[in-house]
């Protein structure tokens, strides 16, 4: 007999027998060593730190984990949902997104991941205190979003732009490209002011500021601290533009981050005053990304989007990295907010890995 609040299922998993499996939506800081043993056991070596820096954030910002056991207790099965928050013509609104899905490799059948999908979309739905959940599943993953009816909305790609590179006729070839935005793009920022990120203020970063009629994110710094490995190191960098170079508050801000190994520059939040464009801002970044040695300059966002389209105007090229989107909407906001995925801007810090 299951306690209240789980879900049993019987399935078998494995040429012994049948094995049963509990489900429940659990805080995950009370499960924090089987967590960490369950990633590690499957190879998520960089778990542990991830755990450490962000999930007592998580928590507190009202996400959580659902989680399988099996008859001995033993924590087999989890997905964490985040709740991250963005703005739409005006209304708040909160979304949770699915991260850190793993199961142990003898319940890798359909079966488990469709009850442990299935049971958070439930209980996310009684709770009513989201507006739609949202994530990126990898092909494995995409037929269970497809049976607990998620939709697929959308897909992630990878948006880059040459900048340099380490053999002449590259390099020349780059060179060339790079000045894409500067040319079809609209008139830029005469003011355009690049600095590191870590001991700087960087609260601007945490409104989501841009056009009333754009699915704006949040990025609160509790946040960017969970996605990002030691942010802000000197790696981070944030570019403000200024169309008045008199003035004393930003135009247009961007948080950049650079891959030493790659030297790939990664954009990562865009904040702007509701009348200007992304065509604006983004012919000022390839000049930055020189500066700073990048080879290439990239935005992972959505391709149906008018953010991707704007990229894409300017000489960005999808490099094909494509991930699906499937959503489950809740409320009125929420079904609003999906219907509309022309206007999401989302960046990779907007989905959980």
């Amino acid at each position: 007999m299951t306690k209240r609040g789980e879900l049993e299922l019987t399935k078998t998993v494995a040429p012994a027998a049948a094995s049963t499996l509990r489900v429940k939506r659990v805080n995950p800081l009370e499960h924090e060593a089987d967590l960490k043993a369950l990633m590690s056991a499957n190879g998520i070596e960089w778990f542990g730190d991830f755990f450490d820096r962000g999930y007592r954030a998580l928590v507190a910002d009202g996400g959580a984990s659902w989680v399988g056991f099996d008859h001995a207790d033993r924590l087999q099965m989890n997905l964490t949902q985040f709740v991250h928050e963005f703005q739409f013509r005006g209304t708040p609104l909160l979304a949770g997104t699915i991260g850190n899905v793993m199961v142990a490799p003898q319940y890798r059948t359909f079966f488990p991941a469709f009850t442990l999908f299935r049971r958070m979309l439930s209980d996310t739905r009684d709770r009513a205190e989201l507006d739609f959940v949202y994530g990126d599943p990898t092909p494995g993953a995409t037929a269970v979003s497809q049976a607990v009816k998620m939709e697929q909305v959308g897909s992630l790609d990878r948006l880059v732009l040459p900048i340099a590179d380490a053999t002449l006729a590259r390099h020349i070839a780059a060179r060339l490209f790079a000045r894409a935005p500067f040319v079809l793009g609209d008139r830029s920022a005469p003011d355009v002011r690049c600095y590191a990120a870590a001991g700087s203020d960087l609260q601007g970063l945490e409104s989501p500021l841009g056009p009333d009629d754009r699915l704006v994110p949040r990025h609160r710094l509790s946040m960017l601290r969970r996605r990002l490995h030691g942010f802000p190191g000197s790696n981070d960098f944030v570019v403000e533009l200024r169309w008045n170079a008199a003035a004393t508050l930003w135009d247009a801000l961007v948080l950049l981050r650079l891959a030493a190994d790659t030297r790939i520059l990664s954009v990562l939040s865009v904040r702007r005053r509701s009348d200007i464009a992304l065509r604006s801002v983004i012919p000022a970044l390839p000049a930055v990304a020189r500066r700073l040695g990048a080879y290439r300059l990239q935005v992972e966002t959505v391709l149906e989007s008018k953010m991707a389209t704007e990229f894409r105007s300017l000489g960005f090229r999808a490099r094909g990295d494509v991930l699906p989107i499937f959503v489950k909407p809740f409320s009125p906001a929420g079904h609003e907010a999906v219907r509309h995925v022309a206007e999401w801007e989302l960046t990779a810090l907007d989905v959980e890995r």
